[in-house]
């Protein structure tokens, strides 16, 4: 790889004598290179001829139609989101630009995870690549399939294992969905179906993918109890089929299980000197999207089932039967409640149905309700006591922030410290503050942990986020900022990584991982998949109160060769292409 950059700079040094019909489209002129490989930031111009790299080097003397002064700016490979849910985005036509990926460095991504396909159950693969290209996108897609969906569509919604017969037609159906141009499997283990599915069943699944050099990527059974057991389920698969295989944004919570991140490490780097073709992806936050709009009093403390049924149908339907249809029609329900989850414990099923349904009329019900069981001597006990239950099991008061209140001041304290300052019992503050029309977040994981994890050479970047609307609804942070946040603070702010490891764990990494090729380099003939940041400014600005904001520093974003953010702006062009593994490279249109 190195012999081959020095030949590529040797043979372009004289680009500017080439012919006008040579010249290249794009030059990069001024900046220090960090070329994906590990190596160290050189000095070097870079040249992008029909969407390719054609020349890295002194090229001074170079004309082009477009040159782009990098002076003081680092230029890299785009970032590669090896776990991104951008699909539900990139199919909005309105959203499609995604312009809070190609913001953070974001050119590719990686979507169908946690089992479930990219595409609607009963449809094709083959039809949402022509969605995508119909309407263009503002990114590269590299789709999966998906283990949970795939055996939904052999088994329907059945909640025990597949038979011998039933395994074979899942991984049959994979190897068809392989056959379309996917680059491998994913799979939802603490998700329905996948959690249903024993770990020899999810092997089977798995085998049509090693045809095709392809990898596996897991959301495993557990990563808090059972996270040592969760790897090395993992592990087993790729010992068993001969992929790779990512433990996909891999962490270890609640506190109880803070410090795993050790072992967990250590277990992973004991398979790779064995052999095992394992690696495990990472977003750099201390919490998840379950985690960031908790609430801390039980719906079981104030409703008993028979009302909640009343509350979700009053006329009668059966809350099952709502429920399957509620998840049919929306599979992203399942991200935070799946189908068994919901109809094996109805009180916070029901809970979220009374107040999601009609969000208004559901809080002033639970409010009330709430306030009543407080106030009254007999059910204030055990309403507090359910209340402490809920701030105990995770790991106790100081875990929890207070995310937002209408009092601005309160915003960002720690629930131990607001039940200090008020003098009262931890639960009772929590009582409290939710009358008050307060909500929480829970930082369930340690940033020690996040840190043991970043260093590691095996631990690629990834966002698990989404294409939000700008400005609309709640979601995390990590959508907007995920791989800014990892250069500012985990290489500028904490030090604990260095600049060209931080992009090599977002580049080449990732690129290695799913067997992209020509893509996540700076080098010739790799495509022109490419990004130039200004050190002193690149920073994540979302927070979990205010997580609409886009990340700044990102001066220059190209896609395919294409300039996509020109100064820090997005300019709306959809330079993205739909990578099929079919293609026998990244180079479909």
């Amino acid at each position: 790889m190195h012999e081959t950059r020095i030949l590529s700079t040797i043979a372009f040094l004289a680009i500017g004598a080439l012919s006008v019909a040579q010249e290249p489209d794009v030059v990069i002129r001024g900046g220090m290179v960090i070329d994906g490989t590990g190596a160290d930031p050189r000095r070097a111009d870079v040249a992008v001829r029909n969407g390719r790299i054609v020349a890295v080097g002194d090229l001074s003397s170079a004309r082009a139609s477009r040159i782009i002064d990098a002076s003081g700016l680092y230029v890299g490979p785009g970032f590669i989101d090896i776990h991104s849910h951008a699909d539900t985005g990139l199919s909005d036509p309105y959203l499609a630009t995604a312009a809070n990926n190609l913001l953070q460095g974001i050119t590719t991504v990686v979507v169908g995870q946690d089992g479930r396909h990219a595409w609607p159950l009963g449809g094709s693969l083959s039809e949402q690549v022509a969605l995508w290209r119909r309407q263009g996108v503002g990114n590269n897609v590299v789709p999966l399939a998906g283990q949970g969906s795939a055996r939904i569509e052999v088994m329907g919604w059945i909640d025990q294992p597949a038979s011998e017969a039933e395994r074979q037609a899942i991984a049959d159906h994979v190897a068809g969905i392989l056959a379309e141009g996917a680059w491998g499997l994913s799979s939802g283990l603490g998700y329905y179906p996948g959690r249903h599915s024993p770990p020899d069943e999810v092997v089977d699944a798995a085998r049509p993918v090693a045809a095709i050099d392809g990898f596996y990527i897991s959301h495993m059974r557990n990563q808090g109890d059972m996270l040592l057991e969760s790897i090395e389920e993992t592990i087993h698969l790729s010992k068993e089929t001969g992929v790779r295989a990512v433990a996909t944004h891999i962490k270890a919570s609640p506190k109880r299980n803070w410090g795993k991140a050790r072992p967990a490490v250590a277990q992973i780097a004991e398979a790779r000197a064995n052999g095992v073709k394992i690696y495990a992806d990472l977003y750099p936050y201390d919490t998840s999207s379950d985690g960031i709009d908790v609430s801390l009093v039980p719906i079981g403390a104030l409703f008993e089932e028979q009302e909640m049924r009343e509350l979700l149908a009053p006329a009668g339907t059966d809350p099952g039967e709502l429920l399957r249809w509620a998840f049919r029609l929306e599979p992203n329900l399942g991200r935070r409640f799946d189908l068994d989850f919901l109809l094996e414990n109805p009180q916070q099923a029901f809970g979220n149905a009374v107040r999601g349904t009609d969000r208004l009329r559901g809080e002033a019900i639970f409010r009330h309700r709430l306030r009543e069981r407080l106030a009254d001597p007999e059910t204030s006990p055990a309403l507090l006591e359910a209340v402490l239950d809920r701030i105990s099991g995770p790991g106790g008061a100081e875990i929890f922030e207070i995310a937002s209140h209408p009092e601005e001041r309160l915003v960002g304290l720690r629930l131990s410290e607001l039940a200090r300052a008020r003098g009262i019992s931890e639960a009772r503050a929590a009582v409290e503050l939710t009358l008050e029309g307060a909500s929480f977040t829970q930082l369930h994981m340690s940033d020690d942990d996040v840190v043991t994890y970043i260093q590691q050479p095996f631990m690629a970047a990834c966002t698990d986020g989404w294409v939000p609307e700008y400005g609309f609804g709640l979601t995390h942070p990590r959508s907007y900022g995920a791989f800014t946040r990892r250069i500012r603070r985990y290489v500028y702010d904490l030090g604990v990584i260095d600049l060209p490891f931080a992009i090599q764990t977002a580049t080449g990494l990732p690129a290695e991982i799913i067997g992209l090729g020509d893509r996540g380099l700076i080098e010739e003939g790799q495509w022109a998949d490419l990004i130039a940041f200004d050190p002193a400014r690149i920073r994540d600005r979302a927070t979990y109160r205010n997580p609409h904001l886009y990340s700044e520093g990102i001066e220059w974003v190209l896609v395919n060769g294409d300039i996509v953010v020109e100064d820090g702006e997005v300019n709306g062009h959809r330079a993205g292409k739909v990578l099929l593994k079919t293609d026998g490279s990244s180079t479909s249109n």
